[in-house]
Formats: structure tokens, sequence, C-alpha cells
């Protein structure tokens, strides 16, 4: 052993390796694993040695064997001595082996596969085997349709286990991807988004943070949902590190989600908290992720109304009869005139912010009691309106120097943040706003001013008074208290 070991550790002669293949049918198995586990000597002999001194490995322990299956280029070769393995073992083999391609397309064919898989289904055991099924019909898959087939099979796999299973998270990871891939050819009433959907919920439901591939796949949906396609061409959802959740780039057209972002900047408030359980902490995350991809999918949003615009006019004093779009370009001027790290210090200074919040408040609000409602409990629910009625008032309200509070808009705030930098004759647009119900919500989207008792209504669900688990629901509700009273109003003086 001694010679043979160190020759193969030092070896520059090709051919010492043909001359001597019979010496490592004379290794013991102790010999055997010590050499498959040297990382100095070549992978190319181990290689060799896998496929040609099949008598020798075929008959090793379980534990070497599959260690050695690795190096194997056809497991063929093996067949029979794969046959014999128990279930256990043929789960190992298949999850601890870093198998290609053709490899786990013919593991799947063999005997001792489909008499485990069906031993599996009928005694309800596990999912490991019929993962390995659907991960084989995945990469043979080529078309929408095998998709469709395929994410059905997934979900009926889901729904018959009691638990979550790890073995689903490689499955849906690979189903994701593809699906991602073929995402220009997915329609939206594609019953594939009907999958992708129930997959979110099934991580939801057993408190798991939303992966990569689960946000990029929601973020193209929601894309299409609110017709903003064109406008980003690429979306990339990475796990690095970020100083900031969202970016979108207009010239590229492309919309980058960091989605570790959140985790790691709620972490000091979990320990200053004392908030341990993972459960809720994933619970918390994920809630926050849904509604800032809405805010990032408005700042998208944005820029299609701006291309709208542009269609018709360049002149930029047509644009102050445009609140909307007057706002957006003074708030552009003001982030060119202080630079990205003053932009991102006043953050919530700049009107763009607050009326990204504010639309995904609402938007966040809209597609969790759409789709995700079951996944959450009430009281989370309950808690994140809170938070967003939180967040409005705060855009709504301003501290003066005693400490007292009044209602000012957005816009009326970012007024004056903007001329204390940024001195002008530019005119500013009439901000006399049409307080009826149908422009309220309009109001509010815009941040421009509403009336009191929006206010007073975003106070008592901040403060606790109020408990409610669809906040959009519930400011369309008070608008049509005030229509109805409005009315009321108006018919009893018609009366005098």
């Amino acid at each position: 052993m001694d010679n043979f070991y160190m020759n193969l550790k030092n070896l520059d002669n090709p051919n010492y390796l043909e001359e001597h293949i019979s010496e490592f049918n004379t290794l013991n198995d102790g010999e055997i694993k010590l050499l498959f586990d040297d990382k100095t000597i070549s992978p190319d002999f181990k290689t060799i040695f896998a496929n040609i001194c099949v008598e020798r490995i075929r008959n090793l322990p379980f534990n070497i064997f599959m260690t050695i299956l690795f190096y194997v280029e056809s497991i063929n070769e093996y067949r029979d001595r794969i046959e014999k393995l128990s279930y256990q073992e043929l789960v190992s083999l298949i999850y601890e082996v870093d198998l290609d391609r053709d490899c786990i397309i013919e593991i799947t064919k063999m005997e001792v596969f489909r008499k485990y898989l069906k031993y599996e289904k009928e005694n309800f055991v596990g999912t490991k085997l019929q993962s390995f099924e659907i991960l084989k019909q995945l990469y043979l898959s080529d078309n929408i349709n095998e998709l469709n087939t395929i994410g059905v099979n997934i979900i009926n796999l889901l729904q018959n286990s009691f638990d979550y299973s790890d073995d689903m998270e490689d499955v849906i990871e690979f189903y994701l991807t593809k699906v991602i891939e073929k995402n220009d050819d997915i329609n939206l009433d594609s019953n594939i988004n009907n999958i992708g959907i129930s997959l979110m919920n099934y991580y939801l439901k057993n408190h798991k943070e939303l992966n990569s591939k689960l946000v990029e796949f929601y973020v193209l949906f929601h894309l299409k949902e609110l017709n903003l396609q064109d406008l980003c061409k690429q979306v990339i959802v990475t796990d690095y590190d970020s100083s900031i959740f969202g970016n979108y780039t207009p010239s590229t057209k492309i919309l980058k989600i960091f989605n570790n972002h959140i985790k790691k900047r709620f972490e000091p408030f979990f320990k200053l908290n004392r908030i341990q359980d993972e459960n809720s902490i994933n619970d918390f995350i994920n809630l926050i992720k849904l509604t800032w991809i809405s805010h990032e999918l408005y700042h998208v949003s944005k820029y299609k109304e701006v291309e709208e615009y542009e269609k018709f006019s360049t002149n930029y004093e047509n644009i102050k009869n445009n609140i909307s779009l007057y706002y957006w370009y003074r708030n552009g001027l003001l982030h060119m005139f202080l630079g990205e790290n003053q932009y991102m210090k006043n953050h919530d200074s700049f009107i763009e912010e607050n009326r990204a919040d504010i639309f995904a408040a609402f938007d966040s609000n809209i597609q969790i009691n759409k789709y995700f409602k079951n996944s959450f409990s009430e009281t989370k629910l309950q808690n994140l309106c809170m938070n967003n009625a939180c967040n409005i008032l705060r855009f709504y309200t301003r501290e003066n120097a005693d400490g007292e509070k009044t209602i000012m808009s957005p816009i009326q705030k970012f007024n004056m943040f903007y001329y204390s930098y940024i001195t002008d004759e530019d005119k500013m647009p009439n901000l006399e706003t049409d307080y009826t119900p149908d422009n309220i919500m309009n109001n509010l989207l815009l941040g421009n001013s509403v009336p009191e008792i929006i206010i007073e209504e975003y106070s008592k669900i901040a403060n606790g008074t109020i408990r409610i688990t669809d906040i959009y629901e519930y400011t369309l509700k008070t608008i049509e208290k005030m229509r109805v009273t409005n009315l009321e109003q108006s018919k009893t003086q018609n009366k005098l």
C-alpha cells in the first residue's frame, strides 16, 4: 500500500496507473476509503479506479461504496449492487452523493427505486423518493404544459404531507427556476401562477422565510398583474448583503431585490425586544418583504407614468398641471442635488418615498388578503395594518417645537424640505384639493391633503383602538361613510 499510495500522490507518469491498476484490487476496505478521501490524489485517478475496478468496488461496505459513486461515469456498472440496497441506503445514496443528471434518470428507472417509491406512498414514511422522482421529471421537462403537470404533482404531494419537509426545498427551487426561465411564455391567467402562489403559501404557513426563488417568482407575477412587465426586462433577486432592499435602474430596466436585507436590518430589533421564536421572526420578515416588494414596484410604475406622459408632451411647463409627475421631477432634482448618501439619510423626507410607502400599504394589503390571508394569524395581519397606519400617520403629521402634532400633507412637508436646499422661482401647482369621496383615495396615493376624518381613523388604527386586517378596505368604507353623510346633509339642506 505505501509505495502504491505514495506514487499516486506524486504521480506524473500516467502510464504508471495502467501498469499497476491491479494493485488497487489488493487494497483492503479501509485503504480504499483512505485513497478516495485523500484530496491530494487526482480526481481523474479516482475516476479511473471507479470505472475499471468494478468488481472490487461492488463488494465494498455501503458507506465506502456510496462515496465512490461520485466518480462513476455510468451508474449501470453498479446496477446489481444498487438493486440490493435497503430503502434508507437508497435514500442516502440519492441525497448524499452529488449525482449528475444522467445518473438521476437511470436510478429512477431501476426496480429498487420503483419498489421503494410505492412503499413510500403506501406507508407514508416520507417524501424523499417522491421528491426525487419529481426532480427527474423537471430535468426532462421543456414546455409550459409539462411544467403545469409537474406543478400540480408537487402541490398534491405537499397537500398529502403532514408537516414541512426539507426534502421539498430542492424540488420547489428547481421547479421555480424552470418556471422563471419560461416567464415570458407564461400568461397572467396560467395555472402555473396559482401553483407558484400555492408554493409561497406552503412556506408561509410553515413559518419559513420566502427564499430568493419564491420572491423572484412573486415579483415577476405581480409585475404582470400591474401591467409593468415591459418596464422590467430583468429581475435579479440575490442573497448578497446590501444596505438597501431593492433598486430599479430605468436605463437598463433591471430591478434588483436583496433578499437578506430585511433579516439583517431587523436583527437588532429582534435582539432588543428579545424575540427569539423563529416562527414569529419569519412571519414578520415575510409580511415586511411582501410590503416592501410593493414599495419597489411603485417606483417601477412611476417610470411607466413618465413614459406615457412624455409620449404626448415634453414641455416642462405643462407638467405643473400634473401633481403626480411635477413632484416626481422635483423629487429627482433634489435627489441629484443632495447625492445618494444624503438621499438615503433623508429617505422619509422625499415625497416619492412617502408615496411608495402609502402605495405599498394598500397594494400589499390587497395582495395578502387575496392570496395569503390564511397563512398568517389574524393578530399578525392586525399588527401589519397598525404598522401601516402608523407610517401613513407619520407622513401626514408634523411635530412642532412643543411636541404637538399638527396635520400636514406629505407634499406640504416635502415643499418645506425642498426649499431648505433649493430656491427657485418655479410657481407651485395649485394644491387646492377636491375632498369629494371619489378623489380622497387618489389624494392619499399622491401624498396630497385629505379630510381630517381620514387621519383620525388612521390614528385609531395606529393606537390599537380599532383592530382591522384590511386597511385598504377600511379606508374605502370610511370614504363611503363620508359619501353617505354628505348625501344626507345635502338632502337635509334641500328640504330647508
